[in-house]
């Protein structure tokens, strides 16, 4: 008797209006804007398939359950195609349910009195047909709920990018606040050991100011002690007075005799550059005296190797006498 609908090949399991923009930055965020447009002949089409449905069914329904049973089929086909809502439309088709069957329990005993059937019918028509305002108002309510939550998701989608970026944020100044706090605390602990150094520094010192100041209290009594009086200075000022006249006195002296010294000196360079010339006239005269007696040399050496061979030419004749020979070498 009733037709089955086939749904449709691929339910929605969200509505396409929850989709993020893919450019935000483009225009100011606004969650009805930004949505993409749905897919509108989609739902057309299955609108028109519900009223035929509804249509062809009531057309063929004999009574108030076939009409009541037609109508809860159109709920669950209303729950397969909005997935996303499903939970809402099965609680107000579970309402539905039990409104329908206590009133078609009550339209059961109502038609027992045959006297009243007209007018039951026409109440129960009626209820039916508040009931489905009110349910058409419901689905009406609770699809705007949806839409609003899908906003609402859409924001806190939004909201949570902007904590995450947030908190990246934070975790980098964490990191940056741990790396400085680091840096501080290096920084305080060289501190503190210049610190330490400093203090040492300081007690070394303190140790050689007691050590100073006993110094100077010892020079300070021996300075009390080198103090003599005025008329004692004095006298030695007096004495050192003529000390250093006699000092000047014997400078003086002294300066003279330098004076003559000096002048015996320049007198004395003088004839020094004078036996200088002379030696070097002997140097020049002892020279050539060396080279005349080196030619005599010579020329002795000459001689005698003549006479040595002049007499080795008449040492085979003996009976020459040795004037002959003389003479006729020196001839």
């Amino acid at each position: 008797m009733t037709e089955r609908i086939a749904p449709p090949s691929k339910p929605r399991t969200m509505n396409p209006r929850s989709a993020r923009p893919n450019q935000r930055h483009q225009v100011p965020y606004s969650a009805r804007a930004v949505r993409p447009t749905p897919p509108i002949q989609r739902e057309k089409t299955f609108l028109e398939q519900i009223e035929a449905f509804l249509k062809k069914e009531n057309a063929a329904a004999h009574s108030d359950a076939d009409r009541v049973y037609v109508y809860k089929r159109a709920f669950e086909f209303l729950s397969n195609e909005f997935t996303l809502c499903k939970p809402l439309i099965n609680r107000i088709k579970q309402q539905y349910d039990e409104m329908s069957a206590s009133l078609l329990e009550k339209h059961r005993e109502m038609i027992v009195d045959s006297s009243s059937v007209t007018q039951n019918e026409d109440q129960f028509s009626e209820l039916v047909n508040k009931m489905r305002r009110s349910k058409a108002k419901e689905f009406k309510k609770c699809h705007e709920e949806s839409e609003k939550l899908l906003d609402e998701m859409t924001d806190l989608r939004l909201q949570r990018s902007e904590l995450l970026k947030q908190l990246e944020e934070i975790e980098t100044q964490k990191r940056e606040l741990k790396s400085v706090a680091a840096a501080h605390a290096e920084q305080l602990q060289e501190k503190n050991d210049e610190l330490q150094c400093i203090t040492i520094d300081v007690k070394e010192i303190e140790i050689e100011k007691t050590e100073l100041s006993g110094i100077i209290e010892g020079l300070e009594d021996k300075i009390d002690k080198i103090r003599c009086s005025e008329e004692e200075l004095k006298e030695k000022d007096e004495f050192m007075k003529n000390e250093l006249s006699k000092i000047k006195k014997i400078e003086d002296e002294k300066r003279d005799i330098l004076d003559d010294k000096k002048s015996l000196l320049r007198k004395l360079d003088l004839q020094v550059q004078d036996m200088n010339k002379d030696v070097i006239g002997l140097q020049r005269e002892k020279k050539i005296a060396e080279e005349r007696l080196e030619s005599n040399k010579q020329r002795k050496e000459n001689n005698e190797a003549r006479i040595r061979e002049m007499l080795l030419k008449y040492d085979k004749r003996p009976d020459v006498p040795i004037v002959d020979i003389v003479k006729k070498m020196l001839g």
